[in-house]
């Protein structure tokens, strides 16, 4: 019997149906394993005939649903199992569903399958990646990114205006315009490193550049890296 139930966990989508395979018992209810025995065969004839519903990975999920629950606050990842769950369940009921068939014991097991398309489509927009949220996941989320192209858009302008400058190209090893530390900086010669007033925050290997936050956009650099915090 291990061995079947072994096999039987082998094909589970979900860690937690995996687990209650492996913890199923005989049992000497005649009824209770005719009944289950008669939703295997149908459930295996559906299978022969329309061949199997497409199922993504979720395993894991139904775990990542009980600490949401308990106000945990989950990763773009972990949400997105969750809506790879409820896409499988809806898949199974609309699989199941779409034939025609004669009412059978699977019927009401099927029809008490929970699938949430309103979460799933709304993890589904809002998530885009393990890493990435949606510009539109959220009106506040929106606004603030729209400050932070704002704010990166006023600092570049600056930086263009120095890089330009007759007064401070000649301090600079080339007019181009790098980030260190998540700060706008302009590369600037060694020898001309106390000539354009600000914050150094890296220097080459050489030794020959040093890379200048210039004090005049200091602040908005400032409100750049305060924005991206409020982001996260």
């Amino acid at each position: 019997f291990d061995k079947i139930t072994e096999q039987l966990s082998s094909l589970c989508v979900f860690d937690e149906t995996r687990e209650n395979a492996l913890k199923l018992k005989p049992s000497r209810d005649y009824d209770f394993v005719k009944e289950e025995l008669l939703k295997a065969d149908v459930l295996y004839s559906y299978i022969l005939k329309y061949s199997e519903p497409r199922l993504d990975s979720a395993r894991g999920s139904l775990d990542r649903v009980v600490r949401a629950e308990k106000g945990a606050v989950l990763t773009c990842g972990e949400l997105l199992h969750i809506a790879r769950m409820y896409r499988n369940f809806d898949r199974i009921k609309k699989w199941y569903f779409q034939y025609e068939r004669i009412d059978s014991v699977l019927d009401w097991t099927i029809s008490t399958i929970y699938d949430n398309n309103r979460l799933e489509k709304a993890i589904s927009e809002a998530i885009l990646s393990d890493t990435q949220v949606a510009d539109n996941a959220s009106d506040e989320l929106y606004d603030i990114r729209r400050k932070i192209k704002q704010t990166e858009s006023a600092v570049r302008d600056k930086l263009d205006g120095i890089i330009k400058s007759s007064t401070y190209q000649k301090y600079l090893q080339e007019a181009v315009v790098t980030i260190r530390r998540n700060k706008f900086v302009v590369p600037v010669k060694s020898e001309y490193k106390n000539e354009v007033p600000g914050i150094v925050h890296d220097v080459s290997s050489s030794g020959s550049t040093f890379f200048v936050e210039p004090a005049v956009i200091a602040d908005l650099n400032n409100k750049v890296m305060q924005l991206y915090n409020l982001e996260q």
